[in-house]
């Protein structure tokens, strides 16, 4: 052999050379210009590429090296291919756009990223690479992090969303990317287990910046359907206290035809009309604006004004009393519950009996 125990096959990532599809990875210490030398020799159209330096040696190995850190990872690639062209092909692929992207990499081989991305970081340890001081020189887009490795990727991070369909190992994942520098976390959790009272208890142990629950959001979204059916948009703030509402005016809507100034002296309602749509245009009305058919509305205020306000426009001329849910689902459970607390008489439809006792249990 010409380098005895200098080089040899590299498991990197834990994926293993094996299961690669059209490159090879290795590790070791030998001269990079004497191995591309052999592979242009040979004639078979293969790049020899170093992946940086190595941070510790794994087992089991034939490496006889001085230091750990004198040894480099490598790929062997065929020609035109690299980790740039994979990004660009990648892109083009799923239509991003190159200002969206941003890469890392600690490699001379990752190098080939920047031309490709918007934005390049460089972690700590890529600083070794003997290419490095050439490589920010040429490139604008190019930046170095503070930090090593994973520390320097984690350093890139402003927001980590964990989405997972584990809620616990989505809380974990939070909880140890905040202790390692990420500024904001966002964890899915679904499990209606975690009620809104030890949620918000575990989401201020775990330092999560914020938890989302698409079932309860659904079951939010379908309430507000069910509580306000004439509006075609309905978006909540300050836990429910204060509502936005989208509505559509018809021909004979009482909204219509008088300026707003005197529409809130006729129905005598806190409400505020804080913006209209009326065709393509948007705009921002003020006392003497007069609503006009096919306009679309948004009007602000607490969830009980509107309600009245509604009622006086005949728009909501009886509240639901009875309502039929099929299927036993977390979305299920999240209205049924809500609706419950209004008073309103909630049958669920579920073909599974174990889960209509749990359901029963939890209601």
């Amino acid at each position: 052999a010409r380098w005895p125990h200098k080089i040899e096959y590299h498991n990197d990532m834990s994926t293993g050379y094996k299961y690669r599809e059209v490159t090879v990875g290795m590790r070791g210490d030998v001269p990079d210009d004497e191995v591309q030398a052999i592979l242009d020799e040979a004639g078979c159209g293969l790049v020899w590429a170093c992946n940086g330096h190595l941070t510790h040696l794994s087992k089991p190995t034939t490496l006889e090296l001085d230091r750990v850190e004198d040894g480099r990872a490598f790929n062997i690639n065929p020609a035109g291919l690299n980790k740039g062209v994979a990004i660009a092909r990648f892109c083009e692929h799923l239509g991003i756009e190159r200002e969206e992207t941003l890469a890392l990499g600690d490699s001379e081989s990752d190098f080939y990223m920047a031309d490709h991305v918007g934005t390049f970081c460089l972690v700590e340890n890529g600083l070794t690479s003997a290419g490095a001081p050439e490589f920010l020189d040429t490139f604008d887009n190019a930046y170095v992090t503070r930090g090593k490795i994973v520390d320097g990727w984690v350093a890139t991070a402003e927001l980590l969303v964990a989405a997972t369909g584990s809620d616990e190992l989505n809380m974990l994942t939070c909880y140890l990317a905040k202790g390692m520098g990420v500024s904001n976390t966002v964890a899915r959790i679904r499990n209606p287990e975690y009620n809104h009272r030890n949620l918000e208890f575990l989401r201020q142990q775990l330092d999560i910046s914020l938890v989302i629950n698409p079932d309860r959001l659904a079951a939010l979204e379908l309430y507000q359907i069910l509580e306000l059916p004439a509006a075609t948009k309905v978006e909540s703030f300050a836990n429910r206290g204060f509502l936005m509402m989208e509505l559509p005016l018809r021909e004979e809507s009482q909204l219509c035809g008088e300026p707003l100034m005197e529409l809130r002296k006729r129905f005598k309602r806190n409400f505020l009309l804080c913006a209209v749509r009326r065709g393509e245009a948007a705009m921002i009305p003020d006392g003497s604006f007069v609503p006009q058919p096919g306009d679309r509305i948004v009007l602000a205020a607490e969830p009980s004004e509107l309600q009245k306000l509604l009622r006086t426009l005949g728009l909501m001329k009886r509240q639901i009393k009875n309502v039929m849910l099929l299927g036993a689902s977390r979305t299920a459970y999240y209205l049924a519950q809500r609706l419950l607390k209004d008073g309103v008489s909630v049958k669920i439809i579920e073909k599974d009996h174990a889960r209509c006792q749990t359901f029963r249990e939890l209601l």
